[in-house]
């Protein structure tokens, strides 16, 4: 049974917030409390975003719900209480699975990390506080 280690604070919400930026939905809902990534083809501000996939490097956290084309709030960096996707230890470094939810980011999936677990999580939905601090190191060619 998933635990809430945080009930004071709702899902999605930010306990520390350290930057923000206003994102527009494009093409699906984006569900409060998922990791999102920019879409490649951004040419215009605010950017575009959509959940992440367990495939791709997460960009921050949305703070707010939104269907296509509504602005949201996403988390750049800061502490985020986020329900999480599987089993992990407090400090390691998590990545999305393919429903935005952090899971636990092994080597190989290295420049895929969206930030680092500040508490374990025993099963899939316990709610947990995670530091949002998306890899930028070695992307791109």
């Amino acid at each position: 049974m998933p635990t809430d280690r945080i009930s004071e604070v709702e899902a999605g919400e930010a306990l520390e917030l350290v930057q923000q930026t206003t994102a527009v939905c494009y093409g699906e809902a984006v569900r409060k409390g998922r990791f999102v990534r920019l879409v490649t083809s951004n040419v215009v501000w605010p950017p575009r975003v959509v959940e992440a996939d367990s495939g791709e490097a997460v960009d921050g956290v949305s703070l707010e719900a939104g269907d296509d084309g509504d602005h949201i709030q996403v988390c750049l960096y800061g502490f985020v209480k986020m329900a999480t996707g599987g089993v992990f230890d407090a400090g390691d470094k998590v990545k999305s699975d393919n429903e935005g939810l952090p899971v636990k980011c092994l080597a190989a999936n290295d420049a895929l990390s969206g930030g680092k677990a500040y508490m374990h999580s025993t099963v899939a939905g316990d709610e947990i506080v995670v530091l949002v601090a998306p890899d930028v190191h070695g992307l791109g060619s």
